[in-house]
């Protein structure tokens, strides 16, 4: 596994790979955040991540906002997406491909 701390989102990186024995994970940001602070005790999400969908977009391009799909889950080989409830990020489904 590759250093964590490469990006911010290393760490999602580093725990989506560990993930060895699914093809599908679906997660609460907040429960996300408590995972990959068992990685690393300073990781947070941005607010954006509880609120906006777009923030989970799967765009792989060298654009600033797009950093976290980038270096984190499209890295890892997966793909996020935001189920939205009430205006904001009530699930993340991760799949693999």
């Amino acid at each position: 596994m590759e250093n964590i701390r490469e990006s911010k989102y290393g760490v999602l990186k580093a725990w989506l790979q560990l993930q060895t024995d699914k093809d599908r994970i679906e997660i609460s940001p907040a429960e996300l955040e408590n995972k990959l602070k068992t990685l690393d005790e300073k990781f947070s999400l941005p607010k954006s991540a509880y609120k906006y969908a777009a923030w989970w977009a799967n765009e792989n391009s060298e654009k600033k906002w797009h950093v976290q799909a980038r270096k984190g889950w499209l890295a890892a080989g997966w793909k996020a997406y935001p189920e939205v409830r009430n205006r904001k990020v009530v699930k993340v489904i991760f799949r693999r491909g």
